[in-house]
């Protein structure tokens, strides 16, 4: 696959984009070298190749997902700079929507 002036000026009109005519040539070569260099790829016999999302074997790193003890609400208000009058049962935090 080649790219073409045209091509180059539409993508770049896409991403909100401003080339100068200068500019054009030296990316029109920059691309067709990219495409020429994955174009290669297609030489590869990947029959036997499973596909994968990562090139390495990756477990999941997190504990496993198990119920526990929760935080007393009346320790978790104590601790907050908020109203800690007698029966508080939420934080209370600044307003930040309008």
């Amino acid at each position: 696959m080649k790219i073409d002036r045209k091509t180059i000026l539409a993508t770049a009109k896409l991403a909100s984009l401003k080339i100068a005519d200068s500019e054009i040539d030296k990316y029109h070569s920059e691309f067709n070298n990219i495409l020429s260099y994955i174009e290669k790829l297609d030489e590869l016999n990947i029959e036997n190749v499973k596909p994968t999302s990562h090139g390495l074997e990756v477990g999941t790193p997190l504990r496993k997902d198990s119920a526990g003890d929760c935080l007393d609400r009346s320790k978790a208000i104590a601790n907050s700079p908020s109203d800690k009058s007698a029966g508080a049962k939420y934080f209370k935090v600044p307003k930040f929507i309008e």
